[in-house]
């Protein structure tokens, strides 16, 4: 009877219809006061025409395909992967220093 109930009162899948326990929410669930963009099932949500995730929210967090960037970011998170001229100079520095350390070691 609960399974029922619980069936009864998931939204459908925007894509196929199908109610499902499954079913997820488009867009971030923990954002302040959030209002899904509709709701997807498992299987259409793997369409990447259609669903994407963002890199740093995880797989379990569905957004549009259009809401995600070329860097695989949503809005939220929009130029979270890009470094900064001083994080950039820290990692050559740091690459520069790790070459020059492997440099005196013998031949494999």
């Amino acid at each position: 009877m609960g399974n029922l109930i619980s069936t009864a009162l998931t939204p459908e899948c925007e894509c196929c219809g199908i109610k499902k326990k499954k079913n997820q929410p488009i867009g971030d669930p923990d954002e302040l006061y959030f209002q899904p963009d509709g709701w997807v099932c498992p299987n259409c949500a793997s369409s990447e025409d259609e669903y994407d995730t963002c890199l740093f929210c995880g797989p379990d967090v569905i957004y549009r395909a259009d809401q995600i960037n070329d860097r695989g970011e949503c809005p939220d998170h929009d130029g979270g992967s890009v470094m900064d001229d001083e994080e950039k100079q820290d990692w050559d520095d740091y690459i520069e220093n790790l070459n020059k350390d492997l440099s005196h070691l013998p031949p494999a």
